[in-house]
This record gives structure tokens, C-alpha cells and sequence, in this order.
């Protein structure tokens, strides 16, 4: 037989404490202690919309935009602030409940029709000249499972794709849990795009099932590595097992400043200098770093 099993194991150089810059944030800072409806918010970057991404009820949870959901830091408890320091926030229909912060209505009982399928989404973002961009925010989030869950989603310009289904924050603290952080690397296709765009979708059933804390986010920013800074070397590949003959496609997910170089070494006498090397083949069975 032509093909005999290769295991390939990869090594990477890892380097710690790179400085980033901001290119972009917001806060939710429209000092609304309450009941401020999120399609009416507009922030220093312009008007967040919605678009209703499948069935809603009748009384179909809403996103507000006020401290009734304090926007905390990560590490804190879920709060009340007042038009201290307001979220974006999932909240009950105000023909029901109000805006109670980030606490939804999990089911009607037959009178009424909580289900919602909605996503609020950012203004244009512009990131023309920047690249290796990472998302960056704190939220809290329960609810029930995928059923009743909160994902944040991308947009390049012409199509809305999922980015990340974040997970359920901590209940260390009740009722409305902990404020956590999270990170997340944008797609290739951010670098340089004029017309990107972020958004936050809820989704719940009306089965009376879940559990509060629905989802409050705050402090969005997105941040690229500072000139300068030390690179953070990463990368993925197709395969780790192939037969000899075969080849592997390598893909730089490293975070690295303008001006940074490449150094790639694939263990079979192959080099390369590119950023992003491509497809690497291997011709000898064995282990390769």
C-alpha cells in the first residue's frame, strides 16, 4: 500500500503581556435608570437596531438599555444601579413586567406569549488599516440550556454569522450571578473591513423553564495588538494525522503587531517565512515537531 498512518505532533512559541490598543468601545452610557428601550439607544458611535431573527410573541421578551441591569466589571455581582452605570440587557415586555434588568419571562401560562428570536445589533464599525482584531466584553447569562440563550454574532458587510454561543456565567451570586469576561478573536475577514458589525442575539421558549440571570452585556470593546508589543504565537492546522504522501494546511491564528515577522519550521526540512504558510505535505511516515 501506497499510505502508511504519520502522527504529527506541533509545538508552538508562546509570548506573554502584549499591549493592546482600543479601536472601538461602548458602554451603554445613556444615564436611563430604567425601562429605556434599546432600539431607541444611540451611543457615541450611533443607533443600535434590531432585527427580528425568528418567532415572536405577543409579549416577546425586549433588549432595554439602563442601570435597572448595572453594567459591572468582571468579578462582580449583579446589580442595581440606577443611571449610574447602565447595560444592554434581555428584560420582560413592559405589557407584562417592565424592565426588571436582565430578567425575562420564561413562559406565559397560557395568557401570555413570551417567545422571542431577536438580535440587537452595533452601528457600522469601520476598521479600515487595522487588523488581528479581538472582541472583548463582560456579561452575565443563564436561561435555559440552548433553549433559552444568549450568542453573539458577526457581521463583514454582507452576511450574519454566529461568532460565538457564549457560556452560562457563574450563579455564585444570586439572583442575577457574576459579571465575566470574555475574549474572542475576530474572523480574517474583520481586518481592514469598513462595514463590519456586531451583534447579540436572545432566544427563549415559552415553557416556563429557566432561570434568571437572561443576559446583560457592557463594556464592548475591540482592541488590535499595540506597536511594538510582543506577539502571541499561535496557529491551527487541518490535520495531525494524515498518510505519508498527504498534506496539511496550516493557519496563522497568532496576535501580532504591523511590522512582525514569520519564522516557520515543520519538522520535515520545510521553512517558511510567510504569515500564513498554507499547505505543508509530508512524504515519510513518522512523528514530526
Amino acid at each position: 500500500m501506497r499510505k502508511l498512518l504519520t502522527l504529527l505532533i506541533f509545538s508552538c512559541t508562546f509570548f506573554v503581556g502584549n499591549a493592546q490598543t482600543v479601536l472601538w468601545t461602548e458602554t451603554f452610557s445613556n444615564a436611563c435608570a430604567s425601562d429605556c428601550d434599546a432600539t431607541a439607544y444611540v451611543g457615541p458611535n450611533g443607533a443600535w437596531t434590531e432585527t427580528l431573527t425568528g418567532f415572536n410573541g405577543s409579549e416577546a421578551n425586549v433588549f432595554y438599555v439602563s442601570g435597572q441591569e448595572c453594567g459591572n466589571a468582571a468579578g462582580a455581582c449583579g446589580s442595581v444601579c440606577g443611571a449610574a452605570d447602565p447595560s444592554l440587557h434581555i428584560g420582560s415586555n413592559a405589557s407584562v413586567l417592565m424592565d426588571q434588568g436582565a430578567a425575562y419571562l420564561s413562559g406565559g401560562g397560557g395568557f401570555f406569549f413570551p417567545e422571542t428570536d431577536r438580535r440587537i445589533e452595533s452601528p457600522t464599525i469601520n476598521m479600515t488599516g487595522n487588523s488581528n482584531l479581538t472582541l472583548t466584553f463582560n456579561y452575565i447569562e443563564n436561561g435555559d440550556g440552548t433553549i433559552d440563550n444568549a450568542s453573539v454574532w458577526y457581521f463583514e458587510g454582507a452576511t450574519w454569522t454566529l461568532l460565538q454561543d457564549m457560556a452560562k456565567t457563574p450563579l455564585t451570586c444570586n439572583p442575577q450571578g457574576t459579571w465575566t469576561s470574555v475574549s474572542i478573536a475576530l474572523p480574517a475577514s474583520a481586518n481592514n473591513n469598513p462595514s463590519m458589525k456586531i451583534g447579540f442575539r436572545w432566544v427563549n421558549n415559552d415553557d416556563g423553564i429557566g432561570t434568571d440571570p437572561s443576559f446583560a452585556v457592557d463594556d464592548i470593546q475591540i482592541t488590535t495588538p499595540s506597536a511594538g508589543s510582543a506577539p502571541v504565537a499561535n496557529f491551527t492546522a487541518s490535520s495531525t494525522s494524515l498518510c505519508a504522501g498527504d498534506c496539511i494546511t496550516f493557519t496563522n491564528t497568532s496576535t501580532f503587531a504591523p511590522g512582525a515577522t514569520f519564522s516557520w519550521n515543520f519538522g520535515n526540512s520545510q521553512t517558511s517565512t510567510l504569515q500564513t504558510p498554507g499547505s505543508i505535505c509530508y512524504a515519510t511516515a513518522g512523528s514530526y515537531t
